[in-house]
């Protein structure tokens, strides 16, 4: 509490040095996409041609949640499936619609860091030969690869030589090659070595399997990190399906995600040998999970990809590329994985040495007779899974559907949407967006702070911008959020805030926003760490800089005229206002005494700040802010520094740089 009422201390000194703001106020508002989408479940029928001729749309039973749906339109839209031929015996009959033939829209998506090397160049492959079998008049695709960044190769076009042509130039992109996959090898070596060099010359065993804890704690946290990071990534890109009309599909290849990341390397480590480690050592006996600091079988984000896809009506295509694999744990998981999501979304899975063969043979059986029943969702809950259940009355006939479905708030359809452009956008170092965090406390092992998304401003009178941001960090997706705000006026800048929290470890934090009028999008991907406070005596934690200015700043959904914008190191900073330098200095439990912290501005202007000592009590962090006035600042580059002494001795630093026009 201490630190949050200084963050708001020095943003309101810094409000108190702002220029007036403009004689006409800014006409600000946050909207919300309102109204309520026909929800609508895809059904595979198979049976005999003359079994799947009776089909009528009367036969169909649904059941979403638990509830019966009395009212639903169900609608054949593939050719295969035809319409019943009519009763001769009655006089009359009631003529029966043909199926509405709807082309299908497939989105091509390669995760790069979890393809092994002799996966990728068969996932390409295989890729050539079943897009030019699966693909029929008036279908489209596109092509996604999540390597570095998350590029599109191919937007979506009906171009069979465009599709190609992409996959070629993926080939050759080094830049979307990553060894992650591939590395598990040499990992797993690094396990077992120690123990083998060790053996009786250590003098026990002790060393070896601390180091084996280690070892097993840092791999299986990376992999947790790049699972949870790409998986939120894959989630991003399926929402460019979200307006398109069924059938539509995802052909997704992968031969290392897992659901449960990381837990297999767990498996080098025995339940009873852990406990004869802590025997030895005189420690309380404790699990596998206590001793190494993991929990086992983590979610990560695959329920939110299948909930995504729930939603939008999406079905994942799953394709293990790499050869065949000799049987084991961690192999055995990634399959599971691969059909668990296929399964759960109404697909299938291609695994074990897949060929072209098998795969058109079974997307096409998938795709031969589909019925898409569609229901007003009025009254169900948003934003959870619903259990599907789907009967017809055709012997002979079998249905499969999705095991469930979900309602997507008007909000959640807003912010997938615009996330959905990051996987289009070509990202740049050069781009206008910008997007920070200002610390702000620690609590409970997790750090709280402001996170800030800013939209340049436009000459563009009335501009109406929609911004959003996802931050993904080690655990969860920390954060999902997004606002639209209108403003009367020009070169106003548009600011979109949210508090969130999180654990030590990396992240990834991806702004977006566009510009309704003109139809601009902007996006942006930041990564980094937060320390941990017992990795060192002090840390000084995200040291920022802000400045006050007139703007539209939104912040759960109420909107000011005014406020402090975060800057990066080259955003030019405004001579003629004053700007706050802000940092959060933590301390290990070890360290009981205050702090002595030094701060140091090198550049073109002299810039004295007064000594500061930092009595935290029992608090394990507190922040550090330093204001300069208006018009202290001649242009050029700064370097500010911090240094954290304790009795004299330097515990901890931080630094930062920033422009000044």
């Amino acid at each position: 509490m201490l630190v949050r009422t200084a963050l708001v201390l020095s943003l309101a000194l810094l409000a108190a040095q702002e220029e007036p703001p403009p004689p006409s106020p800014l006409d600000l508002g946050v909207t919300e996409e309102t109204g309520t989408a026909l929800a609508q479940i895809d059904v595979t029928l198979t049976g005999p041609p003359e079994a799947l001729a009776q089909v009528r749309r009367e036969g169909f039973q649904l059941w979403v949640g638990g509830k019966k749906v009395e009212t639903f339109t169900a609608d054949a839209v593939c050719p295969t499936a035809t319409p019943r031929p009519p009763d001769r015996t009655e006089e009359s009959p009631v003529p029966q619609e043909a199926p509405v033939v709807r082309p299908a829209t497939w989105l091509v998506y390669f995760d790069q860091w979890h393809l092994t090397q002799s996966g990728r160049a068969r996932a390409i492959q295989l890729a050539k030969d079943t897009l030019a079998q699966i693909l029929n008049e008036g279908d489209r695709a596109a092509v996604v690869s999540n390597g570095r960044s998350l590029v599109t190769l191919q937007p979506f076009t009906e171009s069979l030589d465009a599709l190609l042509a992409a996959l070629a130039r993926l080939e050759k992109d080094v830049t979307q090659f990553e060894t992650y996959a591939s590395d598990e090898e040499w990992k797993l070596q690094n396990i077992l070595e120690p123990g083998r060099q060790a053996g009786d010359r250590s003098g026990g065993g002790q060393p070896t399997l601390d180091r084996m804890i280690r070892q097993v704690r840092l791999y299986a946290e990376e992999e947790r990190w790049r699972t949870q990071r790409d998986l939120a990534r894959l989630g991003m890109a399926i929402g460019r399906l979200a307006d398109v009309d069924a059938p539509k599909a995802v052909l997704y290849f992968a031969d290392t995600t897992r659901r449960n990341a990381g837990d297999h390397y767990l498996s080098f480590l025995s339940a009873s040998t852990v406990a004869k480690n802590a025997l030895a050592t005189n420690q309380q006996m404790g699990t596998l999970e206590s001793q190494t600091g993991l929990s086992i079988g983590g979610e990560l984000s695959f329920d939110r990809v299948v909930k995504e896809a729930a939603a939008l009506g999406i079905r994942f295509y799953t394709v293990e590329a790499q050869p065949l694999q000799e049987s084991s744990v961690r192999v055995h998981d990634a399959q599971k994985t691969l059909q668990s999501l296929a399964v759960e979304t109404g697909g299938k899975a291609f695994i074990n040495g897949v060929t072209p063969k098998r795969m058109v043979g079974g997307i096409k059986e998938d795709f031969g007779c589909l019925w898409l029943l569609s229901f007003d969702p009025t009254g169900l809950p948003t934003d959870v899974a619903l259990p599907v259940r789907v009967l017809l009355d055709v012997p002979k006939v079998k249905v499969r559907a999705r095991g469930q479905t979900v309602v997507q708030s008007a909000q959640q359809r807003v912010t997938n949407r615009l996330l959905a452009h990051f996987a289009v956008e070509t990202e740049s170092a050069a781009s206008p967006l910008r997007a920070g965090f200002v610390p702000l406390a620690w609590k409970d092992g997790k750090f709280s702070a402001l996170l800030q998304v800013v939209a340049p401003p436009t000459a563009l009178p009335g501009a109406t911008w929609d911004l959003g941001a996802s931050v993904v960090a080690i655990e969860k997706i920390a954060a999902e959020t997004s606002a639209r705000t209108q403003v009367a006026g020009s070169n106003v800048a548009v600011a979109l805030e949210s508090v969130v929290e999180l654990k030590p470890g990396p992240f990834e934090l991806v702004a977006v926003a566009r510009e309704l009028t003109s139809d601009k999008v902007f996006s942006s991907r930041t990564e980094g760490t937060w320390p941990d406070p017992e990795d060192a005596l002090a840390e000084v934690v995200q040291p920022v800089v802000l400045q006050p200015g007139p703007g539209a700043f939104t912040r759960d959904g109420m909107v000011r005229k005014s406020g402090s914008l975060v800057h990066r190191a080259d955003d030019p900073l405004d001579a003629a206002r004053p700007t706050a330098l802000v940092a959060l200095v933590c301390r290990s439990k070890m360290v009981k005494t205050s702090l002595d912290v030094t701060r140091v501005l090198e550049g073109a202007s002299p810039v004295e700040f007064p000594p500061l000592a930092l009595d935290l009590k029992d608090e394990r962090c507190g922040q550090v802010r330093d204001m300069i006035p208006a018009r202290s600042l001649g242009p050029g580059r700064y370097h500010y520094r911090i240094v954290v002494r304790e009795k004299g001795t330097v515990i901890g630093n931080g630094e930062t740089t920033f422009l000044v026009e």
